[in-house]
């Protein structure tokens, strides 16, 4: 059999050596590329990941800001409803004290004691005591004190009692010898204090719910404190 050798040119070499070499460098600028396009897609992605991470901190500080005008909104809407509840309690109570000096003034005639003058809101302090009183009837001999409130209740007649009217004379000497009467008045009582009230010697005047005209609840049988 006969032997065949194969054999290349120089030329012929050459010509594949540079053909492996071109292919090599094809590869490599192929990987090349597809490194820079996997590394700019990462990038990109890192670049989204901040824009995201951004727009949460945005989003995150735009409810803070509305959670703090929401809570800026309610405590001023909760400032201007107490302001409201005070001017309407403020106004209840002058209305309140309205009804019962005018009611009182018209005759001057509580429990058929007649007066002759009548003072209202006296306020005064003097070495140290000070005093505030809503309605004063006087005659020759007698004062009638009277404390008015929308709806009194006992710690308001307990002060009423214990302090106020022991310091009218104090801070009125001029009537040191007069004889002092006192009075709680309100729209409405309820049962501890008109019991209370009535317990301790105070008159107690009201509404009258059948016509405009002042009631009085004590009964025939009461005996009024002198203080």
């Amino acid at each position: 059999m006969e032997n065949t050798t194969l054999k290349y040119s120089i030329e012929e070499l050459q010509g594949m050596l540079s053909e492996l070499i071109l292919s090599q460098n094809l590869q490599k600028e192929n990987m090349r590329v597809l490194f820079q396009e996997t590394d700019r897609k990462f990038q990109e992605t890192a670049i989204r990941f901040q824009e995201t991470d951004q727009k949460f901190k945005e989003m995150r500080e735009a409810d803070r800001k509305e959670f703090e005008a929401l809570r800026d909104k309610d405590s001023q809407e909760t400032r201007a409803l107490k302001e409201m509840i005070f001017g309407l309690g403020k106004n209840l109570g002058q209305i309140t004290e309205d009804y019962f000096y005018y009611s009182v003034s018209s005759d001057k005639n509580i429990a058929g004691v007649q007066y002759d003058y009548i003072a209202r809101n006296l306020k005064i302090e003097s070495k140290g005591v000070n005093g505030e009183y809503d309605i004063v009837l006087i005659n020759s001999s007698r004062l009638m004190v009277i404390e008015v409130k929308q709806k009194p209740h006992i710690k308001d007649i307990e002060k009423f009692i214990n302090k106020q009217l022991p310091n009218f004379k104090k801070l009125f000497p001029i009537y040191a010898h007069f004889t002092i009467y006192g009075a709680i008045a309100g729209m409405t009582f309820e049962k501890e204090a008109l019991e209370f009230a009535l317990e301790n010697g105070l008159y107690v005047l009201t509404q009258n719910q059948n016509s405009k005209d002042l009631q009085i609840l004590n009964d025939e049988n009461f005996s009024a404190r002198e203080f």
